[in-house]
């Protein structure tokens, strides 16, 4: 735990050591890192994961519901929790940001992308889910 010091006299000091108890229910929740360690690689750090559609979808529909910013209370709500188990908050607002630069493309440019994305991985954000990015953050 701690350590204490006593004065031996002017000119030096002791060190005492406490005793520190032993609590074999101690977590160490407070060295936890706030994303999952399932998503670190051999090294440590963490590892790339792409977002899925059903993920981007669903950050769209919290933003919809909870508002813009409230990362934390889409991340705890319990029809997004499963969803964004290996998400932090700062990737959900990472993929907004980046969500939102897409959505101010053109939309002939939007459609080439869902058309693209569909063809490379069977896949895409729905255009309508660009169209309600727009809406919620401001974009005309």
């Amino acid at each position: 735990m701690g350590r204490s010091y006593s004065l031996l006299n002017s000119d030096s000091i002791s060190e005492e050591k406490e005793a520190e108890p032993f609590d074999p229910d101690y977590e160490f929740s407070t060295m936890t890192p706030s994303y999952s360690t399932r998503s670190l690689d051999s090294t440590g750090k963490k590892k790339h994961n792409p977002w899925t559609v059903l993920e981007s979808v669903s950050l769209i529909n919290g933003v919809e519901e909870m508002g813009l910013g409230k990362w934390a209370d889409i991340k705890r709500a319990p029809e997004f929790e499963e969803i964004f188990d290996l998400r932090s908050t700062v990737d959900l607002k990472d993929k907004w940001r980046n969500l939102t630069r897409l959505a101010k493309l053109p939309v002939a440019k939007l459609e080439e992308k869902v058309a693209k994305d569909l063809s490379r991985t069977g896949e895409s954000i729905p255009l309508e889910s660009y169209m309600q990015i727009r809406r919620l953050a401001g974009i005309s």
